[in-house]
């Protein structure tokens, strides 16, 4: 949104509130200051060049996340970590019922003793017919169906080998581990469920690189490149930069907008998931800007103290933007050429008699 000044004054509640003022705060009465004037220091406002913004909404993530699922069909026995809980690569995450691999680690050693034992006959029988091909006792056909089954009796015994290995190896599936350090974020499954291949359990993120995910309209896309820095704040922290480090540029078909994230430094006050506010520059425009302290209270109501054609102070409701180095962005309230107080040496009321130090 770019800072568009509004010259409209708030007319006739203006002066409502003023009779209201009176009586706030042990405000003296409109008008009354007794006797005495006030001196006062005025600055009268003008639009000034100042940087424009597009805010909008965005949420802090981490820029590393892993899905962690099981490699193995079977319900879910125990769950080690609970959402929050920092963790370590290696670390058990949970564990999934491991009968059906028992089960197959089992059937596979039964393969290996039938193929051992089928390689052991193998073995016995080319052992016995191999000096008769010599003597012509066992013709070359036949040696050649003795030969044929002795390799495929080696080759089984090899196949039942890899199959238990295979079978033992899935057996360590039911463990499962993280893969990389970072905090527990999300929880998709509990103790009972069924786990399945592809299906995520949990999902870790990294908090040491976090970003800051927003969208922004097509103009302000426009605008943006990568390396640049934009404003990022929460609702209590400061206003801190972060760096574009992502431009997504085909736009949402459905909103037609355009994803964009921008890194945080380390030591940043946000955490993941957080709500935050992002101020993207997006060029030039003209602004009033009034010292910061020229806005006051009055009332709980925000607003300023002009100066009016009978010498007498106004309190004047505005509607304040962000700060820049100049002062205080006014979005409404004021117009150019209104004369503003920026300093009294006691604190005025609505209706107050006034005297312009000289030279302000």
């Amino acid at each position: 949104m770019k800072f568009h000044v509004k010259g409209m004054v708030y007319g006739s509640a203006i002066g409502l509130v003023a009779l209201s003022l009176a009586g706030c705060g042990g405000a003296r009465p409109v008008g009354q200051a007794g006797g005495k004037a006030v001196g006062v220091q005025v600055r009268t406002v003008r639009p000034v060049p100042v940087q424009a913004y597009a805010t909008m909404p965005g949420t802090v993530v981490s820029a590393n996340r892993v899905a962690v699922a099981s490699r193995l069909m079977g319900y879910i026995r125990t769950m080690a970590v609970h959402v929050g809980e920092k963790v370590h690569a290696g670390q058990l995450l949970f564990r999934v019922d491991s009968t059906s691999v028992r089960a197959r680690i089992r059937q596979a050693g039964a393969g290996l003793a039938r193929a051992q034992a089928n390689w052991s006959a193998a073995e016995s029988t080319y052992r016995r017919f191999a000096p008769l091909v010599k003597t012509g006792a066992v013709s070359p056909q036949e040696f050649d169906r003795i030969r044929a089954a002795h390799r495929a009796a080696r080759a089984g015994v090899a196949a039942a080998r890899a199959g238990l290995s295979a079978a033992r190896s899935q057996l360590s599936y039911a463990q499962v581990r993280a893969p990389v350090d970072g905090i527990v974020a999300v929880k998709l499954a509990n103790v009972g469920d069924i786990a399945a291949p592809g299906r995520p359990i949990l999902m870790l993120e990294n908090p040491a690189h976090r970003q800051v995910r927003f969208t922004v309209t097509g103009a302000t896309f426009a605008r943006m490149r990568l390396g640049e820095t934009v404003e990022v704040q929460g609702e209590s922290a400061a206003p801190i930069e972060a760096v574009l480090e992502r431009l997504v540029a085909a736009a949402d078909p459905v909103t037609h907008t355009h994803l964009a994230k921008a890194g945080l430094m380390p030591g940043a006050p946000f955490d993941v998931g957080s709500y935050v506010t992002v101020r993207v520059p997006v060029g030039r425009t003209e602004a009033i800007v009034v010292p910061a302290a020229a806005v006051v209270l009055r009332a709980g109501l925000r607003g300023v103290f002009v100066v009016t054609g009978k010498s007498r102070a106004q309190f004047r409701m505005v509607r304040t933007g962000p700060a820049v180095p100049a002062g205080v962005i006014v979005l409404a309230g004021l117009a150019a050429g209104d004369r503003v107080v920026v300093h009294s040496t006691r604190p005025l009321a609505n209706g107050d008699r006034i005297q312009v130090e000289a030279g302000r």
